[in-house]
């Protein structure tokens, strides 16, 4: 009898640690739930949305979440930002499109202009939320300028001084990129054409539209050429333009 009682004993004690096992614990509760808890990212603070691409301009609108306080826009082309962080003071992308974009706080539709034809840009904006700043990018091409024919420029000259002069060079409907300078007419004579040509297409500074220009400290009483020379759409190369003046 005694050894039965002891065996009940055992299963009772044996269903009450099983018990124990398997009871659910209900989480304990932080004192304060409010203190831990960090608002999720929306989906997009700010919606980028390009509405239309020139070959030198291109607008888009930034449609902003209730949950972002302000943002900052910027352009540039790709990896373009990031040499002159240091040069000025910043660290971050981030930083940089902080301190050089245009802040708003409510939606908006900017235009960049006078930007480089067939060129990629990246589009930022830097969204100020309250679980932190977050960048949204977009990256477009500008459209491509000019046309398969052959490219022509015009030049011409006016107001001639003694050292200076105003020179007009104007692209045809098919140049995509043209460059002009003036060169003294024996300097082009003891390099000859192809060599001028070869200082045109290296100018540093290209045009994609009429260029007007007045260059000043050139030597009186001396021939002068004005030269231009552009391409079109296929990066097919025109005939140079030139055309002659002297200087008072």
């Amino acid at each position: 009898m005694k050894k039965h009682f002891f065996t009940l004993i055992l299963l009772l004690g044996t269903m009450v640690a099983m018990t124990a096992c398997n009871k659910e614990v209900d989480p304990v509760e932080p004192e304060n739930p409010t203190d831990t808890i960090v608002p999720e990212a929306p989906a997009q603070a700010v919606t980028i949305t390009i509405d239309n691409i020139l070959p030198d301009a291109y607008t888009c609108t930034f449609t902003k979440a209730d949950s972002c306080t302000a943002y900052f826009i910027l352009t540039a082309e790709p990896g373009s930002i990031e040499p002159f962080l240091a040069w000025s003071g910043f660290s971050t992308v981030e930083q940089a499109v902080e301190g050089w974009g245009i802040k708003y706080t409510e939606s908006a539709t900017y235009t960049w202009k006078d930007q480089t034809p067939n060129t990629d840009y990246v589009i930022y904006a830097l969204a100020r939320c309250p679980h932190g700043d977050v960048l949204i990018t977009d990256t477009i091409r500008t459209a491509v300028l000019g046309g398969h024919g052959a490219s022509v420029i015009t030049v011409s000259v006016s107001n001639i001084t003694s050292t200076t002069v105003t020179t007009t060079a104007t692209p045809n409907d098919q140049t995509a990129v043209f460059h002009d300078l003036i060169i003294s007419k024996e300097y082009f004579d003891s390099i000859g054409v192809d060599s001028t040509i070869a200082l045109l297409k290296a100018d540093y500074y290209p045009h994609y539209s009429t260029d007007v220009w007045q260059w000043m400290d050139l030597t009186p009483g001396t021939e002068y050429y004005f030269v231009a020379i552009g391409k079109n759409a296929d990066d097919v190369w025109g005939e140079m333009a030139k055309t002659a003046f002297t200087t008072l």
